[in-house]
């Protein structure tokens, strides 16, 4: 009886270990799971239930820790047939807790297979970074930037949806930079050679050149040169 006790304990220990890891896997898959995603959601169900069983493992072999506790307690030590009906279940909690075992590396090996770790990092001005899904495969990952207008996406797409925002974000890309290109040259401009505002240019410099000033005659002059 003292090496089933050891052997209940031991069981417990590493049923309350897996049931553990059981839980943190369910708790990461729920941060990265597609609502829409039909196999997703079957998955977690199976998950879920997994976690219940180890649950109910869990407060079995407590159960039964606690008789094996109380027999020790009260001096049975001979060999019984109650005995043995103990060891016979106590190997089949433990086939029970090597399935889910089994059931768990399963788990473990299929997330690490369906999960994109990626990181992001560009320094510049204008850049465009995209950290995005277009086949409902989760994602693990950041988008850094070091620059001025940066832009970044992350998340679930389509292809259609992606092509557009990349070329949305290409055009937005292009109009700051042009703005930004106009500012400067602004700036560089001496306030002496600026041009005049557009109020006060002629209307037919576009289609007629930019002229020039007629000299000024004086009145006499103009007025012999008529009577000659």
């Amino acid at each position: 009886m003292e090496k089933e006790r050891l052997s209940t304990e031991k069981a417990l220990q590493f049923c309350t270990v897996l049931s553990e890891q059981i839980e943190q896997i369910q708790a990461d898959f729920q941060n990265s799971q597609d609502p829409d995603s039909t196999s997703e959601m079957l998955f977690g169900e199976g998950l879920q239930g997994c976690v219940h069983h180890m649950r109910f493992t869990l407060a079995r072999l407590e159960e039964h820790q606690k008789s094996v506790a109380e027999r020790l307690g009260a001096g049975f030590n001979a060999a019984s047939a109650e005995d043995r009906a103990s060891f016979d279940k106590l190997q089949n909690e433990a086939k029970t807790v090597r399935h889910c075992l089994a059931f768990c590396s399963d788990v473990d090996t299929y997330v690490e297979s369906q999960i994109s770790n990626i990181e992001n990092h560009a320094e510049g001005d204008d850049t465009i970074q995209f950290l995005v899904s277009t086949n409902n495969k989760p994602i693990n990952g950041k988008n850094r930037g070091i620059g001025k207008r940066q832009k970044q996406a992350g998340g679930h797409f389509g292809e259609a949806s992606l092509q557009q925002m990349s070329q949305d974000f290409k055009s937005i890309a292009i109009h700051q930079s042009g703005h930004v290109e106009q500012e400067k040259q602004r700036s560089a401009t001496p306030s002496g050679n600026e041009a005049p505002p557009a109020s006060h240019q002629s209307q037919f410099g576009n289609r007629h050149g930019p002229g020039f000033v007629l000299a000024k005659t004086p009145a006499s002059k103009l007025s012999s040169d008529t009577v000659e």
